[in-house]
């Protein structure tokens, strides 16, 4: 390893924190068209988009309800027709993602 690579390999490590994501199949090439369409890497957008909702810009989704001890039996299952999951948007990505 060179002596630069060792350097930025220190200072990436003293200066920053890592965070891996984990993505269905397929999204991160969705993901990387996305980020390049925006005219940004794929870590500044996810970046970009954790800020965002940090700052309160974009709404975090909700935790979901706890269960109470005292809640009645789920009504009877209905059934759903499947339909063909539509192309991601930029919001469907900004839930995902967090």
């Amino acid at each position: 390893m060179s002596k630069l690579t060792t350097y930025k390999n220190n200072y990436i490590a003293e200066n920053y924190d890592r965070i891996n994501l984990t993505v269905p199949k397929g999204m991160k090439a969705q993901i990387e068209e996305f980020a390049k369409a925006q005219g940004k890497s794929t870590n500044g957008f996810i970046g970009d988009l954790i800020r965002a909702a940090l700052s309160g810009e974009v709404p975090a989704p909700a935790a979901p309800a706890k269960k109470s001890a005292s809640a009645k039996a789920p009504a009877a299952k209905t059934t759903v027709k499947e339909e063909k999951p539509a192309a991601a948007s930029k919001k469907d990505m900004d839930i995902f993602l967090f």
